[in-house]
């Protein structure tokens, strides 16, 4: 019993801090928890109900709040360099100083505002829905893993099918190796 309990909390440390390290979920070892676990004796209907309840309650949301949080972020970084460029590009086109001066120092300024601007709204247009299909497959697996507790566990504390123990095991394992998700890993 406490080594059927151990193995899951150590192998969903190791993703949880893979994941918080910055390098991602690195597809070879969401793989190498998912054959391990398959090896083992499926657990009581009960311990299954409770480590999908875990599942639900604490790391799917901490998942999906690192990708809300990381969405956020990314806003105001490209929204800021969209600001500044444009205000550059804008002060440097209307500034009097600059526009005095000798040289091409107004134009290589509003060059500069612009390619801030573009840098910044295009950065935006290509990331955001790679975040956003994050947040959506992790709101679909919240609703997939609450529809197969449901309906896929057995009533009562007998032990479960090994067919329900593996489905489980991988639907586990395609989540955390999603790759939506691997840039908010």
């Amino acid at each position: 019993m406490i080594r059927r309990t151990a193995v899951p909390l150590l192998l969903a440390a190791l993703v949880l801090s893979s994941c918080a390290s910055g390098g991602g979920a690195d597809r070879a070892l969401v793989e190498a928890g998912r054959q391990r676990r398959r090896e083992q004796p499926p657990p009581t209907a009960a311990e299954l109900r409770l480590e999908v309840d875990s599942f639900l309650e604490n790391e799917l949301p901490f998942l999906r709040e690192k990708a809300m949080r990381r969405i956020e972020r990314e806003q105001r970084i490209w929204r800021a360099m969209f600001v500044g460029g444009t205000a550059l590009g804008v002060l440097a086109a209307s500034s009097g100083s600059i526009a005095g001066s000798r040289g091409s120092t107004k134009a290589l300024s509003v060059a500069a505002g612009a390619v801030g601007a573009i840098v910044g709204s295009v950065g935006y247009y290509r990331r955001a829905p790679k975040l956003e299909a994050c947040r959506t497959f992790l709101a679909a697996a919240r609703a997939d893993v609450s529809s197969w507790r449901a309906n896929a566990i057995p009533p009562g504390d007998g032990p479960v099918s090994p067919a329900v123990w593996h489905a489980w095991i991988d639907r586990v394992a395609a989540i955390r190796g999603n790759e939506a998700c691997a840039a908010v890993r």
